[in-house]
């Protein structure tokens, strides 16, 4: 990016798509700003970042392991100010959907989600995984939905739900335990 120190990543194949959990940290480039003028300092450091993703066994091993368990347990903001705990979704059926906007097939999802959640007798969880509050707000103001998401800027859920892709759906009964994923 223009003003930011290089970042350069390692080589990786991966057989299917899925989610990059690394966070980047762009440095600025140090140097002079006179009015509109900034002169910038060459720097001699590169930023190395690994971004192996995780093998797919262990995904796919997460993920099964799930089907017949308790949801994994979890704390997390939504964008309504609130902060939702896994107890809370206890006694009503559950769709927890993992993903974030910037997914293009989670947006083909994201009307009938809206929809869903009007619905008072279940839970509709979209969960949006590496985005903050504000962005997840601004994105559903500017789509024109009526949508409470959880966010999970860290995407901390990733391992404990074994997310392969996005979105992701878990299905969970109203006792908590997940019944498919």
């Amino acid at each position: 990016a223009p003003g930011y120190e290089t970042l350069i990543s390692s080589i990786f194949k991966t057989t299917k798509s899925e989610p990059l959990t690394t966070n980047l940290g762009l440095k600025p480039l140090t140097g002079l700003s006179l009015g509109s003028l900034h002169l910038s300092l060459p720097t001699l450091a590169i930023q190395n970042v690994n971004l192996n993703p995780r093998s797919s066994t262990t995904l796919s091993g997460a993920q099964g392991s799930l089907v017949g368990q308790p949801l994994p347990d979890f704390t997390l903001p939504d964008t309504n100010g609130s902060t939702i705990h896994t107890a809370d979704l206890l006694g009503k059926p559950t769709l927890i959907t993992l993903g974030s906007t910037w997914a293009s097939t989670m947006n083909e999802q994201l009307s009938i989600l809206s929809r869903l959640q009007a619905n008072q007798n279940l839970n509709i969880i979209p969960i949006a995984l590496q985005q903050n509050a504000g962005q997840v707000e601004a994105y559903t103001s500017i789509a024109g939905l009526n949508l409470n998401w959880l966010v999970d800027p860290e995407s901390t859920l990733t391992p404990k739900f074994g997310a392969p892709n996005l979105p992701t759906q878990l299905f969970v009964d109203r006792n908590g335990i997940v019944r498919q994923v």
